[in-house]
């Protein structure tokens, strides 16, 4: 299987993101995505429910990293959970 960087090298210091507090740099982006990587359950699939998107985009990298299915709903309904819990 063929891997590819998940970012090109442009230095660990040039901003890539906004996050929530301002600016985001590609080192404090993947810092941030080996954080949540190393938190997340040892399970096949996740659920990404972040509505900032810089936080989003952390756990969908993070999910990855970790070869786990990164399932996106529709919408965060009660509704819509419980059914994708039950299949």
């Amino acid at each position: 299987m063929t891997e590819y960087p998940l970012l090109r090298a442009r230095g660990d210091d040039a901003p890539i993101a906004m996050g929530p507090g301002g600016p985001v740099s590609a080192g404090n982006f993947l810092a941030d995505i080996a954080a949540l990587a190393a938190r997340l359950p040892r399970r096949g699939q996740m659920i990404n429910l972040c509505r900032h998107r810089y936080r989003f985009a952390v756990g969908f990298a993070a999910a990855l990293c970790r070869k786990q299915f990164n399932l996106l709903p529709t919408n965060d309904a009660s509704a819509t959970l419980a059914k994708i819990a039950l299949d």
